[in-house]
Parts: C-alpha cells; sequence; structure tokens
C-alpha cells in the first residue's frame, strides 16, 4: 500500500489559480515593463520645442513601446507550457517531476522543427520504440 507522503510525490495537481496568475503575468508583464522603460525614456530625452520635432519625440517613444513590448512578448510567451502544466491534475509512477523542468525541456517549435528536418522524428510516424528486455524474452 502506498502512503499518503509517497501519494503527494507522484501526482500533480491542478493548479488553475497559479495558471490564471501566470497568464495574466505573461500577457500584462510585457506592457507594464513598456510603460516603465517608456516613462524613463521620456523623462531622459525631453520634450523638445516646436512642432515637428515633437512629432519625431512621440514617435521615437512609440516605436521603442512597441519594440519593448514585441520583444518582451516572445520572451514571455516561453512561460505558456508551464501555464498548461499547472492545469493538470496526472498521477506519476515515480516521483513527479517539476513541472517547470517538463515544461522547459519541452523545447521550442525551432528545435521541433530542427529534429523534423534532420529526419530525427518523423511527422507522419511515431518514434520506433524499442523493446525492453521483458518483450525480448517473451517472443524468444
Amino acid at each position: 500500500m502506498i502512503s499518503l507522503s509517497e501519494q503527494a510525490n507522484n501526482k500533480w495537481e491542478g493548479r488553475p489559480g497559479v495558471a490564471r496568475a501566470l497568464r495574466v503575468f505573461v500577457a500584462g508583464a510585457p506592457i507594464v515593463i513598456s510603460i516603465i522603460l517608456v516613462t524613463i525614456a521620456g523623462r531622459i530625452v525631453t520634450r523638445p520645442d516646436g512642432l515637428a520635432l515633437s512629432i519625431v519625440w512621440w514617435a521615437g517613444l512609440s516605436v521603442l513601446a512597441t519594440l519593448v513590448v514585441l520583444g518582451l512578448d516572445r520572451v514571455f510567451r516561453r512561460l505558456m507550457p508551464v501555464v498548461a502544466l499547472s492545469q493538470l491534475s496526472l498521477v506519476f509512477p515515480d516521483k513527479a517531476p517539476s513541472r517547470f523542468s517538463a515544461a522547459m525541456r519541452a523545447g521550442t517549435v525551432k528545435q521541433l522543427q530542427r529534429k523534423m528536418d534532420s529526419g530525427e522524428f518523423s511527422a507522419a510516424a511515431p518514434p520506433k520504440r524499442q523493446p525492453n528486455s521483458s518483450s525480448a524474452w517473451l517472443r524468444s
């Protein structure tokens, strides 16, 4: 019989609150950081006099804000697998791995594409499984 402490070590409980908080963080953090950086940049480079220079100043701050949001959005979206794993409830036969380490091992879409291009595995055919010792023993 498995003890309660052993059951806790080999099971993932769903954490919808954590998933929701991470989703809000992933969506909001790039915007908040962009606002902070644009505010700092606006104080360092003060608004010039004249309409034409003011338009260039506003355009420069807008471009900065856009670039920061787009760049950080790509970085923070790497946390989305953790959001998905936080919603899952799973039981493992052995000790459950960390959700964060499982998400980071999943890799990126580019890594998956490289593996498919190199022929490491095909999208059409499932990966070949090596027979374990018991199945080899049964066939002999």
